[in-house]
């Protein structure tokens, strides 16, 4: 009798101890929710503030800036979005950023647009609050490949841009009219032809890669 009242005692302790068991597994499990709901949501990443030692910054411009301006925004991935000065530069050819072979400097804001891919180099103001622009340089859109193409057609206009390219609006027969751009580094021929010779109403054969002539053929008249 001794030895079945011990068992019996055994199996209310352990059925006591399984049932409470139960309901601490039951609470944490209920409890789980709220303590995650407590816990701070992950930051983004953090940004960077510019200072003294930030001579350039790259990124994508914010809004297209309106004629005349004198500023802009640039968002970058390091110090977020930055407001950028920049009063002009006086252009010397194509200038390239160093390291971006197919980049151009600006002349002034207004030659920027919303989405622009830029290299801005510069100094900091001394309140940290702005970055002072000595060069804006246009990168290429992002992903764009080299896509060569050869144009055979009449030029109907053209102009020249602040930043000492030329663009040429070519008609060709049975074909949409096109842009190129022709720069410092464009190969003009025959021997001799130079910019001033592609004139509205010439007959030219133009190379280009992604809307920037590479080479032009004035073709006789």
């Amino acid at each position: 009798m001794r030895h079945i009242a011990l068992s019996f005692g055994g199996r209310v302790r352990a059925a006591l101890i399984t049932g409470c068991c139960s309901v601490l597994l039951a609470t944490a499990c209920l409890a789980a929710p709220v303590l995650a709901a407590d816990q701070p949501a992950t930051t983004a990443q953090t940004t960077h503030q510019i200072g003294p030692h930030t001579h350039q910054i790259h990124g994508v411009v914010k809004g297209t800036p309106a004629s005349g301006a004198t500023s802009f925004t640039v968002t970058t991935k390091r110090y977020g979005d930055v407001n950028v000065t920049f009063t002009g530069a006086k252009i010397k050819g194509r200038g390239h950023v160093q390291g971006h072979a197919r980049s151009f400097e600006v002349a002034r804001v207004s030659d920027l647009k919303d989405g622009d891919r830029v290299v801005v180099q510069g100094h900091t103001s001394s309140d940290a609050k702005t970055f002072i622009a000595r060069r804006v340089h246009l990168l290429p859109a992002k992903g764009a490949a080299a896509h060569t193409s050869h144009l055979v057609g009449t030029i109907s206009a053209v102009s020249t841009g602040s930043n000492g390219s030329t663009t040429l609006t070519l008609l060709a027969n049975g074909s949409p009219s096109q842009t190129v751009t022709v720069t410092t580094e464009t190969k003009i021929r025959p021997e001799g032809k130079t910019a001033a010779d592609l004139k509205v109403g010439a007959k030219v054969t133009v190379v280009s890669k992604n809307g920037t002539a590479t080479g032009v053929v004035v073709m006789p008249s």
